[in-house]
């Protein structure tokens, strides 16, 4: 073979498109399979390029964009805190790179690949539809997954099928604008129709706000005003049946995310989240420049440097509610360290009466009122306490705290921003700041051609890959890793339409 079109002679043609109508499936069946089809094209992507048989490659300014950031994370696992631990992700990382290059080239030379994935696409969704509608009315799927209140269907124990359904939609949408099949606006209507009650099944939080967003987007390029009647009534509909259906959801997408935005001061973010991104902050702020390398949050963030203990205490700490003296329950050498705070002349005789009929399996602190006495209940175990038998309190002292979390730890920040100054500094955080930028740029001149009316289709397409790509990396998400196999898998599946459809707009 002397030049890269030969890969797309008819002998190989049928390979690559069976490969890539089986790409959706694998990413189904979890990380193994797609990761070893990207491994095995950019190989023969490798190949070809050795050769330099696809010279206008390295014209393409997004190709340099991505070699230089992979040139980056090499260098960065050499100056990491373990050079090794950092490597195995960082070396054969150019696979996802590749793999976008090489799918935007066949997109280019095999007519019919994207409707071959749009088709494949169009099935795993309809098969997880079925999947799950049967586990959430049978109680297991077809593969004996027990349901829970977020269905996952094939995906089992592993709660992210409404993440695979609202990251790939992007990629199903830009394929329905950009091909001509009959009943094409039936079709789009279908794919965000089941696409919906698939992430609303989930009760994935992200993937409902990724799905709302996609859909905002579709509404936004709807010019007659009757389709766009037809559809905000359709997709009310379809919601309110929904909510009947399966109140659970609902229940977790709103009321519960109203109560955790009340209880912490991260932007609704959970406790938790909060703890993943002071950790990584700390860590940022003693490598600004370079961060501590790949993979080395997990293995920093339980160092005394980095944990925010004095928040953790802070936060959790258990404060009297009157004024009295504190009674120990039980052996201070006990794991549970029970005591009560008695306001001053309390009966003595009511005391041992508390103490015999109490079960003081739980926590009590007691207070006496005009009709009887008021118990108030808090955790059965205390991970430090500051009084001591026999003590005199006033309200409002701190008597204890107890923690849930004594640290940020987890095996990433969950947010990519916090993930890449942690890991990769503020370097590392640039080329993240310019993609966000070039996205959003394109957006807007894509957004602003499609209302001026030029070449509608091929501008819709490049809208929605880029959207794609925007969701993944959006700043106020919270997210998994960005170097996580599967979330590449799709995200550089993503890059590849992105750039076929960036050439074709």
């Amino acid at each position: 073979m002397s030049n890269l079109s030969s890969l797309t002679d008819s002998k190989y043609i049928k390979y690559y498109s069976y490969i890539f109508f089986l790409f959706p499936p694998f990413l189904v069946a979890g990380p193994f399979l797609p990761d070893l089809t990207i491994s095995f094209l950019s190989l023969i992507f490798f190949f070809f390029l050795i050769k330099r048989a696809y010279k206008k490659l390295f014209s393409n300014n997004l190709f340099y964009f991505f070699l230089f950031f992979y040139f980056y994370i090499i260098i960065n696992s050499f100056f990491s805190y373990d050079p090794i631990i950092s490597l195995k992700s960082s070396f054969p990382y150019i696979r996802m790179i590749f793999f976008a290059f090489f799918l935007s080239f066949l997109l280019s030379k095999i007519e019919d690949l994207c409707k071959i994935i749009l088709f494949s696409l169009s099935i795993c969704y309809v098969a997880l539809l079925l999947d799950s509608v049967y586990q959430f009315v049978s109680g297991f799927n077809i593969l004996g997954y027990v349901a829970t209140n977020r269905i996952s269907s094939f995906f089992g124990d592993k709660l992210i099928m409404g993440s695979f359904v609202s990251r790939t939609l992007p990629i199903a949408l830009s394929i329905l604008f950009f091909v001509k099949i009959r009943f094409n606006e039936l079709f789009k209507a279908f794919i965000l129709l089941i696409t919906g009650v698939l992430v609303y099944l989930s009760a994935e939080r992200i993937a409902f706000a990724y799905y709302l967003v996609t859909l905002i987007f579709f509404t936004l390029i709807i010019f007659s005003k009757k389709k766009f009647l037809i559809t905000v009534l359709l997709f009310l509909f379809s919601f309110l049946t929904l909510v009947h259906i399966k109140p659970n959801s609902f229940d977790r997408f709103f009321f519960q995310t109203v109560k955790q935005s009340k209880e912490t001061s991260y932007y609704g973010f959970s406790y938790r989240h909060e703890l993943h991104f002071i950790t990584a902050f700390n860590l940022f702020n003693d490598s600004k420049l370079l961060g501590h390398g790949l993979k080395s949050f997990r293995h920093l963030c339980g160092l005394k440097n980095y944990v925010p203990t004095e928040k953790i205490i802070h936060d959790n700490t258990v404060f009297s509610n009157i004024e009295g003296q504190v009674f120990f329950l039980n052996n201070l050498s006990s794991k549970n360290k029970n005591f009560l705070i008695l306001e001053k002349n309390f009966d003595d005789k009511k005391l041992a009466k508390i103490i015999s009929e109490t079960n003081f399996d739980e926590f009590y602190l007691f207070r006496k009122l005009d009709e009887g006495l008021y118990n108030y209940k808090f955790p059965n175990e205390f991970n430090g306490i500051y009084v001591k038998n026999n003590d005199f309190v006033r309200q409002g002292d701190p008597l204890g705290f107890n923690y849930e979390f004594s640290n940020g730890c987890n095996t990433h920040p969950h947010n990519i921003y916090f993930e890449f100054l942690s890991e990769l500094g503020l370097i590392g955080l640039l080329f993240l700041l310019i993609g966000l930028f070039f996205v959003l740029y394109n957006i807007l001149i894509t957004l602003k051609n499609i209302y001026f009316k030029k070449n509608i289709n091929s501008n819709s397409a490049f809208l929605f890959s880029s959207l794609g790509i925007l969701l993944s990396i959006f700043p106020l998400f919270t997210s998994g890793s960005f170097f996580n196999n599967w979330l590449s898998s799709i995200f550089y599946f993503n890059v590849g339409f992105l750039i076929f459809f960036k050439k074709n707009k």
